[in-house]
């Protein structure tokens, strides 16, 4: 398993289970430096920008985006100018991302940790990313916006207080969470104002982060589970 609340689980079940850390520990790091990252994408030493992760999935950019233009449209007319950079995923095309997002945010693909990494703040769609942001440290607030009948259907089969991996590892809400009708610009710009403007918020929050990275174990989780594979066939065999 990947999660060390996920071992517990099963063994109160009755069930063996292994838990060695995360994987993702053993890829999440930028591949630039801050320095780079701005010269490779044509932006000034100075420029501040707030990171925009909408998903992987059509339906999810769909819903999401939008509103991650809006919040940060908001926040513009509030007084607080931030440069929109969008972590684009593959297999999705960039006509889709610019027919959503507009011509005002900036589209990248294959940099996401640099993006995560050097952000101000990331705006991320609730998924694997949120724990990758985790993992590099960096503050984030959680969207997701579905369909209202699945959203529903949801809700009433998973029963846990928490939708983003982040808030799920730390076992309480660390970080702040707009879901479904909470998922509006005027919310996530207001709770924005609050992040940029007040110190003691930010740093409450980088200091809770900084705690998930301990709770998903050590990095080489992949090479002790195929030893520990190897080690049960070999048991098989003999």
């Amino acid at each position: 398993v990947v999660f060390e609340f996920e071992k517990e689980m099963y063994l109160k079940e009755g069930m063996k289970a292994d838990w060695f850390g995360h994987p993702l520990l053993e890829i999440v790091h930028p591949r630039n430096t801050r320095e780079i990252f701005l010269k490779k994408n044509n932006l000034a030493p100075d420029t501040k920008f707030i990171g925009l992760f909408p998903g992987s999935r059509l339906q999810e950019i769909e819903r999401i985006l939008p509103v991650m233009r809006n919040s940060l449209a908001e926040l513009s007319r509030q007084g607080l100018i931030y440069k929109g950079i969008v972590g684009c995923a593959p297999g999705i095309d960039d006509k889709l991302y610019r027919n959503l997002g507009g011509a005002n945010l900036l589209y990248l693909r294959a940099q996401t940790y640099d993006l995560m990494a050097y952000s101000e703040l990331n705006l991320v769609a609730s998924g694997t990313a949120t724990l990758e942001c985790a993992i590099l440290g960096r503050p984030l607030f959680i969207l997701y916006k579905t369909s209202p009948a699945t959203y529903h259907i949801a809700k009433t089969l998973i029963k846990i207080p928490f939708v983003g991996l982040v808030n799920v590892v730390a076992g309480e809400k660390i970080i702040p969470e707009f879901i479904q009708g909470d998922c509006r610009p005027d919310k996530i710009a207001g709770q924005m104002q609050i992040f940029f403007n007040e110190d003691r918020y930010k740093n409450e929050m980088l200091a809770r982060i900084s705690k998930i990275k301990s709770k998903l174990g050590q990095p080489g989780a992949s090479m002790k589970v195929a030893e520990a594979v190897l080690s049960l066939l070999d048991r098989a065999a003999n």
